[in-house]
């Protein structure tokens, strides 16, 4: 790579908007001469066109809807910190629930194992409690399907 010592002013005179009509004589006679500084006011000036071009078409949002967008974003916050203790409060209730679901299926467990030894003992008493079951839960649904309008 070649450099040049007037690298930095032919890259300062293009970003300030200065080349080639404000430049001096010397400056652009050195640029059509040396072949870093062509590169440099080619690459220079693209960037500095593109960069008024932008500048030119940003679209800024008005005053109004800047402040709406805050105070929505201040409110969101606002509600997420609220929220923290109250998602804690029912993590800690959904974990006490499944405890005491557990505690109970595990006090009813010898219950169930008796029931279900009386149940091989009684087949005629099993399917009348499971045909009882049945019934409680179908007939609900019939009910439902019989009065709906769909």
């Amino acid at each position: 790579m070649k450099e040049c010592p007037r690298e930095f002013e032919v890259a300062e005179a293009v970003t300030s908007g200065r080349w080639p009509d404000a430049s001096g004589l010397e400056l652009r006679n050195h640029v059509s001469t040396c072949t870093v500084c062509k590169d440099i006011v080619l690459v220079a000036t693209a960037l500095y066109n593109e960069r008024e071009s932008a500048v030119q078409h940003a679209s800024i949002p008005s005053a109004g809807l800047v402040w709406w967008r805050a105070e929505l974003q201040a409110r969101r916050e606002a509600v997420r910190r609220a929220e923290r203790p109250m998602t804690l409060a029912h993590s800690l209730a959904a974990a006490s629930a499944a405890g005491v679901a557990l505690a109970l299926l595990g006090g009813l467990l010898p219950f169930a194992q008796e029931l279900l030894t009386a149940f091989r003992n009684l087949p005629q008493l099993g399917l009348l409690i499971g045909g009882l079951a049945m019934l409680l839960i179908v007939a609900p649904l019939a009910v439902y399907f019989v009065l709906s309008d769909k």
